[in-house]
């Protein structure tokens, strides 16, 4: 029996197994969410607020979402799909739900990348990496419904912000590749660059490291600008992840970084100037679902999202002891995630002095760039032996789905 399970451990170890077996999973994966998104007319669907898409792209209109007297101001939350009016029969449903059906496979791709997801490294990270993505549904709990539905900016929201931290991270680490400018793993490397050479014979060279830096900083300030008006919470995040930048960089800042976290603040306080002169002023009822008008009830909102939602609990205890290794221990090394850490906390504080529940699908965007933070965690934290602590991690992911949370009650089965 031992023998067995012995071979059963170098086959599962095998660089090529591991392979295959992760993307048989993934695949399996994807194409089961795809059919319930796009196929299953009743799993998840959500009633409510229809009359948005039914009564603008479900004939051939453009949307905009805009509701000053309620204080809405959110353009481009569902922009995405006025692409659909250009097309042939992209006023019916299937339309709909096969542009969600797409975003949500990009959304995994993207979000692949974002973690690292390599299919050369080794085995046992690989598996890691697919259980992560595989627990991600079970994570956001009902919340999932997003992608089922065609009321709500965060289906959109989440591919932005994979994609914002997919080139926030290329332009980060790329200073790292200044030390060793011939390492032949780098993505952006002489050999991968072949392309170029052979397709666009003009250039003399391949791209910079600098030249790629100022690409991604650009591609990445593009979309922070396009998901700020996607959601009036969003400023928050690209606001914290420039001042964490600013504050705490273990290095000093070149002269791209700088452009781009200032690029970053511009842009949060031209949206704060446009909401509170275009919309503040003609607000004349609330719009939150939850009424709270002391900093009492806020507190106890607060609190009772970190006790009733498991992952906001987890987040909790990331926060503070990053801001412990931060400030006491004066640790930098993480800059990057703690960024995405501290914005994911800050969200989540808007969205409750905002009033909104902080159980609801509100908090998607929290737990996407925390889910980005505990991939990496859970990796550092295998490669350090800390096998107990690990192992707690994985447990509290695989309980998540015990919750449910998010809103169940309103769903059509």
């Amino acid at each position: 029996m031992r023998e067995f399970w012995g071979e059963l451990k170098s086959l599962a170890l095998e660089p090529r197994f591991a392979k295959t077996i992760c993307k048989i999973a993934l695949t399996f994966f994807v194409l089961t969410w795809v059919y319930f998104i796009f196929l299953d007319p009743y799993f998840f669907r959500h009633i409510d607020d229809m009359t948005q898409i039914i009564n603008t792209t479900g004939i051939g209109k453009n949307i905009i979402t805009i509701v000053r007297q309620s204080g809405r101001f959110w353009p481009l939350g569902l922009s995405y799909y006025n692409f659909l009016t250009t097309l042939p029969y992209g006023y019916t449903s299937q339309a709909h739900y096969m542009l969600n059906s797409l975003i949500f496979v990009v959304f995994i791709l993207v979000l692949m990348k974002v973690i690292d997801f390599n299919w050369k490294q080794q085995p046992v990270h690989l598996y890691i990496k697919t259980f992560l993505i595989f627990c991600l549904p079970f994570i956001l709990g009902n919340r999932f419904y997003i992608f089922f539905n065609l009321i709500y900016a965060e289906t959109f929201l989440c591919l932005l912000l994979a994609f914002f931290v997919l080139c926030y991270k290329k332009m980060m680490f790329l200073d790292e590749l200044q030390v060793d400018k011939q390492a032949k793993d780098f993505s952006y490397g002489k050999e991968k660059c072949k392309f170029f050479k052979d397709n666009f014979r003009w250039l003399k060279d391949p791209f910079t490291l600098e030249q790629q830096k100022t690409c991604w900083a650009v591609l990445a300030i593009l979309v922070a600008i396009f998901a700020t008006y996607c959601k009036e919470t969003m400023f928050i995040v690209f606001l914290i992840i420039a001042c964490i930048n600013f504050l705490f960089a273990k290095k000093p800042l070149t002269k791209i970084d700088k452009i781009f976290n200032f690029a970053l603040v511009v842009n949060v306080l031209c949206f704060l100037l446009i909401y509170y002169f275009t919309v503040v002023p003609y607000v004349s009822e609330k719009y939150a679902s939850v009424d709270m008008t002391g900093h009492t009830l806020k507190f106890n909102s607060a609190i009772f999202g970190f006790i009733s939602v498991p992952i906001l609990s987890l987040l909790g205890i990331f926060v503070i002891i990053r801001i412990f290794f931060v400030l006491f221990k004066k640790d930098k090394r993480y800059v990057f995630y703690d960024g995405l850490l501290f914005a994911s906390f800050g969200y989540y504080i808007v969205v409750v002095s905002l009033g909104f529940h902080p159980d609801y699908y509100y908090i998607v965007p929290v737990i996407v760039l925390f889910f980005i933070v505990l991939a990496h965690w859970t990796i550092v934290f295998y490669d350090t032996k800390k096998y107990i602590v690990l192992s707690m991690i994985f447990i509290i992911i695989f309980l998540l789905g015990v919750e449910g949370g998010g809103g169940g009650d309103s769903f059509v089965k």
